[in-house]
């Protein structure tokens, strides 16, 4: 009988769902691929490794991990990434 983990982190080549105000999109994780969200661009090298359901921050074509409470607080746009 074959156990099955439940992956905890995201890994290159897992599907994510990134929102960012009323836009979704599923993208595969892929290192040093660049990914257009509206008129931002960035790679998801930063997701990798981490938990699902991480809130992030475009910064200069990267996302920097960021709390809800930091996010509510600038009033900024985010990216959310969740298991599909």
């Amino acid at each position: 009988m074959a156990s099955h983990i439940l992956q905890s982190t995201i890994r290159e080549g897992d599907q994510v769902i990134l929102k960012k105000d009323k836009n979704i999109r599923v993208v595969q994780v892929h290192k040093t691929r660049l990914v257009w969200m509206e008129k931002v661009k960035f790679t998801l090298d930063a997701v990798i490794g981490q938990p699902f359901g991480g809130w992030y921050e475009v910064k200069g074509q990267k996302l920097v991990k960021v709390s809800r409470r930091t996010l509510c607080e600038k009033g900024g746009s985010f990216l959310n990434s969740v298991v599909t």
